[in-house]
């Protein structure tokens, strides 16, 4: 599987409503649980709109309250690689993974805090509304 090579290309992550806290996200969204095998799935934005992430994430089941970003070079500056993962099951041939496998378990919550200050500062892709996250930066 090559690697993601466009590292200004922006990776999208779905925010599950559950990991919000006073209209942020937590950085619990930025990294893989146990049952992702290290693997954080993100969709990218050469194939996708932010828009249409959102919707077919909640159409095959995926609970979602906004759509934030984080390029390749984000990632990269982490040690952390991103590949395409197709997944024709799930009608999404935009789905990639960020593999944080390079890293113990225990490092990937100061990882996720870094990579959510960055993807804080990005902005929320979706939906496009002005949040307390942005103003906060």
């Amino acid at each position: 599987m090559q690697p993601l090579s466009d590292h200004d290309e922006v990776l999208f992550r779905q925010i599950h409503p559950g990991f919000v806290e006073d209209g942020v996200p937590s950085s619990q969204p930025f990294r893989p649980t146990p049952k992702d095998q290290n693997k954080l799935s993100v969709d990218r934005s050469s194939a996708i709109t932010p828009e249409a992430s959102f919707t077919l994430f909640q159409e095959n089941g995926g609970a979602t309250i906004a759509v934030y970003g984080l390029s390749v070079g984000d990632f990269a500056s982490e040690a952390i690689i991103c590949h395409p993962d197709p997944l024709p099951e799930l009608n999404n041939p935009a789905h990639a993974i960020a593999d944080y496998s390079p890293h113990k378990t225990s490092q990937h919550k100061t990882i996720a805090k870094r990579l959510k200050r960055l993807a804080i500062a990005r902005g929320c892709f979706h939906p496009r509304a002005s949040t307390k996250a942005e103003e906060k930066t």
